[in-house]
This record gives C-alpha cells, structure tokens and sequence, in this order.
C-alpha cells in the first residue's frame, strides 16, 4: 500500500487528467500539418513535371507539322514548276516570268488542264502579322485567261524566299543563274528555292534549298532537300 501511494504522489498534477489530453491534441496537429505540407510538394512537382511534358509534347507537334508543311510546299512547287510549258504566243499568259521573290508561269494540273500559276512571298494581313507564301491559280484556254484568280496561303511563318533561275548560256552549255527570268519561248532549265522558316523562340531558323528541274531537263544534280 505504501509503495502505490508514493506512486500516485509522484504523478504531480500535470500529468493527470485534462492536461494530458490536451498534450496529445496538439500532437496531431503538427503531424497533420507536416502530412500537409508533404503532399503540396509532391502535388507542385507532379504539376511541374505534366506542364513540362505538355510543353515537349506541343514542342513535338509543332515540329510535325511544319515539317509536313514544308513538304507539302515542296510536293506543290515540284509538281508546278515540273509542269511548267511556255506558249509562245505574244500576248499573256504563256510567258514564263520569274523575279526574285515571285514567279508566274503556264503549268498542266494532273487532270491535263492548263492553269496559270503565280507565287509570291508578301507579308499577311493584320497586325503583328508574318510573311507568308501564297499561290494563286486561274484555269486558261490557251492564252486566255476563263477564270478569276483563286489564292492560297500555302507557308506561313516564312523568314526568307529567294528564287533564282537557270538558263543556258549563249554558245555554251553552261547554266547562267539569275534572279530574273523572262522565258517567251521556253521556262528556264530549273528553279532554285531558297526557304527561310522561323524557328520556334530561342531555336535557330530552319533553311532549306531545292533545285527543281522544269521540262527542259536540268542535267544530273540534286532535286531537293533540307539544310
């Protein structure tokens, strides 16, 4: 009996009762607080890592598509300018008319109907606008035009459009290249395309050159491509 009461004599007033109860309350406060504080960090770095992976992922899709873009622009030259006739015939169309950042000439459209094809490098409409490539087409008869000019947009975000021309040489076999061509009775040999597109921000531009050869066979050299 003596040895319990020293016992409960020990246990002072503090530690019995309504004070130990409110000790361990504050307890689990802290505890929640710190469990609060851990799933912030982890739900912030989940939510850094889903925003850089969307920016990779939308970095990609772009990409893409300006790549399938470019090709798409290089398939429409190609099939123009390799189809591409002169009528030699005094008035117009049937000339074949090149400059240094436009081009307009006479080109058969898969079906077999004559077109009149027109290129040109402007800048777009609108404020903040970029530059832009845009090919117009109206349907010929000969010489004369039946048709209204139909416009297209076929690149934008353009940085730079050069257009040389070649043609052979007086007395010689050699290829002259200009980046002015007035062809009344035949196109040029082939056409250089120098295309400038604006990289994504901070990213280099992307520059590609192609030679495409028109119906006056261009001799064995590159047909086109990306540098």
């Amino acid at each position: 009996m003596v040895a319990n009461r020293s016992m409960i004599e020990t246990a002072g007033p503090r530690d019995r009762g309504y004070p130990l109860h409110r000790r361990h309350r504050a307890l689990t406060l802290i505890e929640l607080m710190v469990a609060m504080t851990a799933s912030a960090i982890i739900f912030l770095a989940a939510l850094r890592a889903f925003q850089q992976g969307r920016f990779v992922g939308t970095h990609i899709d772009r990409q893409m598509t300006q790549a399938a873009s470019v090709h798409d622009l290089w398939q429409l030259l190609a099939s123009d300018i390799g189809s591409s006739f002169v009528l030699e015939v005094p008035q117009e169309p049937g000339a074949w008319v090149g400059g240094a950042d436009s081009m307009r000439f006479l080109a058969v459209r898969p079906e077999g109907r004559p077109v009149e094809v027109e290129y040109r490098f402007a800048r777009a409409t609108g404020a903040g606008a970029t530059r832009q490539i845009a090919r117009s087409t109206r349907f010929c008869s000969g010489s004369v035009a039946i048709g209204p000019w139909e416009r297209t947009v076929v690149a934008e975000g353009v940085a730079g459009f050069e257009l040389r021309y070649a043609a052979s040489s007086e007395g010689s076999d050699a290829l002259a290249w200009t980046t002015e061509f007035r062809g009344d009775r035949a196109p040029p040999k082939a056409v250089e395309v120098h295309l400038v597109r604006a990289g994504p921000q901070g990213a280099s531009p992307e520059e590609y050159r192609w030679v495409i050869a028109t119906r006056a066979q261009l001799p064995a050299g590159p047909a086109g491509g990306g540098t």
